[in-house]
């Protein structure tokens, strides 16, 4: 996925934002089933899922709050459309997007972007925190999050 200016051809200068599979991933569709090592109780999977980096518009010295509005608005954009167009795939279940900055956070890109990871599973303590938002709901009609918050 890209987003470009108008009237420029794929790779080449004129991109906006840039969608590409991460070269590095920590989750691919690949991921085989295999024999553990050592014991044969134990089975192994590589991580199953999608490892994307979104590149944030063309400026190296830029931190997203440093991007003029219509800039934000793209990755915002970008952002938006990676989650709905892997909430299509019926074997995704949850998507996170985050962001690491410098050699100290992991990055290996100098350039700003964010990274997204969709697996097949849900965090367990996701899983009880929306357990509790629909507890809340079904007893009071409320939502706990809007309770906290008042």
């Amino acid at each position: 996925m890209a987003c470009r200016e108008p009237g420029t051809a794929p790779d080449t200068p004129g991109w906006r934002i840039r969608v590409v599979p991460n070269k590095f991933p920590a989750l691919r569709r690949n991921g085989q089933e295999t024999q553990g090592k050592g014991n044969s109780l134990l089975l192994a999977r590589e991580g199953y899922g999608t490892h994307e980096v979104i590149i944030e518009p063309p400026h190296h010295d830029k931190n997203f709050y440093d991007l003029e509005k219509k800039e934000a608005v793209l990755v915002l954009k970008a952002w938006r459309q990676r989650f709905l167009d892997l909430s299509q795939d019926k074997d995704l279940k949850y998507v996170q997007l985050f962001k690491n900055y410098g050699p100290v956070a992991g990055a290996s890109l100098e350039h700003p972007h964010s990274q997204l990871i969709a697996t097949p599973l849900v965090p367990p303590s996701l899983e009880r925190e929306m357990g509790l938002l629909e507890n809340c709901w079904m007893e009071k009609g409320t939502c706990l999050y809007c309770d906290l918050i008042k």
